[in-house]
């Protein structure tokens, strides 16, 4: 989209997980964002797989696949309250565990929770 920057502020992307040791390229990833018309928040999850070339101090990211799983609209009234639970997150890696507590009680958000914190395999997103 090469108007993102000209659609969306406050924008705020998460790492979910470690790296795996099977795959150390890939991992999950949580975002927010509020569309600037119509103040809506956008919140998805997906995965992230960079593919690497070269080696040692020429080592360059060559590819980057994003896989977007899911993206919630909420209405803008929920902005405030989306925010303050983001605040209490670690930045930029967060772990499950921590995924997993304070989620806000809105509806919309419940499938994303579910997504991030299905039962994860190494080498899987």
């Amino acid at each position: 989209m090469r108007d993102f920057g000209r659609t969306y502020e406050n924008i705020y992307s998460f790492y979910i997980g470690e790296p795996d040791e099977d795959a150390p390229c890939r991992c999950d990833w949580l975002v927010v964002m509020t569309d600037k018309q119509d103040r809506r928040i956008r919140v998805g999850c997906g995965g992230y797989e960079w593919t690497f070339a070269g080696e040692g101090r020429n080592l360059l990211a060559s590819e980057l696949r994003i896989a977007v799983e899911l993206m919630q609209l909420l209405d803008g009234r929920h902005t405030d309250e989306v925010y303050r639970w983001l605040a209490t997150l670690g930045y930029p890696w967060l772990s499950r565990a921590g995924l997993a507590t304070g989620w806000p009680p809105i509806d919309g958000l419940g499938a994303v929770r579910k997504w991030l914190l299905r039962k994860h395999r190494p080498g899987s997103r």
